[in-house]
């Protein structure tokens, strides 16, 4: 748990130097300002838990500054206890009618300043604490909504695709000559492998959401996994007639997460190929530039049209858009690169132009020592 941090305003710098002392005990950080607006100024330069606020100074006093706290609203939560010498009726309504949770007389008594402060600081985490979990739940809940939704509409398409082939092939196989078979498992094979793509992508971002994707960078040979993950799409390419062109050779290893690399190069490399026309072109180039590996997937197909491309890293309004042939997605592939990318301090980038295609690339920093030897 991080340190607390408390803040105290006191015009008299001998009120401070006595308060600071005592707080010591309570191993919070703690700041301090002689003044209201001096004040203002550190709670909204960085996190604060507790304010310790004199009532009597000049400029703003410690009423005119609570309610100015209490009035914005990334300060507003802050609690806020007076320091006053004036413990008559009027005064005390007065502090909490300002927004004061609680007030402390002067001169201090350690132990009773202790007990206050430590009371408060105890339920500014009990607080915290509470909207943590309050978000994480908000965050599981839009999690499985949005799993929930993409496996009732999106993975039906390759599964109505399977059964539909092979319902196909069990009544009509005595009928079908060897190149009807062999067009059919190719078919087979595409809506096999769309549902795998759509089910692991689904996997992958659902436990990258729970946090669940330890982040395990070690030396990584960047040519291989690009080199296994053409394996994997050559037969894909070779059903639409796409041509594939390299540029690659001679990169030097990095320092990288090999699952979460993987994935993005996969997802990447699938989903040029999705958007590039029947016997069209993807350009797959990697090279060092300033101490960095950068790597990119041209297609020369449709384009991202610019309504979509504003939706195209945004998880909640995320879009998938048909490829030449129809391939349907998650629209969860790029989504999830962009967050394996900047979990390695990368960034994740496109180009497009409507009717001439689009290149998705990413750029990673390599380590320094091995680029060194390379270069």
């Amino acid at each position: 748990m991080a340190l607390q941090h408390i803040l105290l305003v006191d015009d008299v710098a001998k009120n401070i130097q006595v308060a600071a002392n005592i707080l010591k005990q309570t191993g919070c950080t703690i700041s301090f300002a002689q003044s209201g607006e001096r004040a203002l100024e550190i709670l909204r330069k960085g996190p604060v838990d507790l304010v310790l606020l004199d009532v009597m100074m000049p400029g703003l006093d410690g009423y005119e500054t609570c309610i100015l706290i209490k009035n914005d609203r990334a300060l507003s939560d802050i609690p806020v206890i007076f320091l006053t010498a004036r413990d008559d009726p009027r005064s005390i309504s007065q502090a909490f009618e300002s927004g004061g949770i609680d007030y402390i007389a002067k001169p201090f008594n350690s132990e009773e300043l202790l007990a206050r402060v430590n009371t408060q600081l105890k339920l500014v985490q009990a607080l915290k604490e509470i909207r943590e979990q309050k978000e994480h739940l908000e965050k599981t809940n839009s999690v499985k909504d949005q799993l929930f939704s993409i496996v009732a509409h999106d993975l039906r398409n390759p599964f109505n695709g399977l059964m539909v082939m092979t319902e196909i092939m069990n009544y009509k196989l005595e009928q079908m000559n060897t190149t009807q078979i062999r067009e059919m498992i190719n078919l087979l094979y595409d809506a096999s492998r769309e549902g795998y793509l759509l089910l692991d992508n689904l996997l992958e971002w659902s436990r990258s959401q729970r946090e669940e994707i330890e982040f395990k960078p070690v030396s990584v040979d960047i040519e291989v996994l690009i080199k296994g993950n053409l394996n994997l799409i050559y037969p894909l390419a070779r059903t639409k007639g796409v041509e594939i062109e390299t540029d690659f050779d001679g990169l030097p290893g990095i320092e990288a997460d090999s699952h979460m690399l993987d994935i993005v190069i996969r997802n990447l490399l699938s989903n040029a190929i999705k958007f590039a026309p029947q016997k069209g072109k993807i350009e797959i180039v990697a090279y060092v530039k300033d101490l960095f590996i950068e790597f990119s997937v041209r297609d020369n197909g449709m384009g991202v049209p610019e309504n979509i491309r504003e939706t195209l890293f945004d998880p909640v309004r995320k879009s998938s858009t048909p490829g030449t042939a129809n391939e349907r997605g998650s629209g969860l592939g790029l989504i999830l690169c962009k967050e394996f990318v900047e979990r390695h301090k990368g960034k994740l980038w496109v180009e497009t132009e409507p009717g001439k295609g689009s290149t998705f690339g990413f750029t990673l920093p390599i380590n320094i020592e091995k680029f060194r030897a390379f270069s």
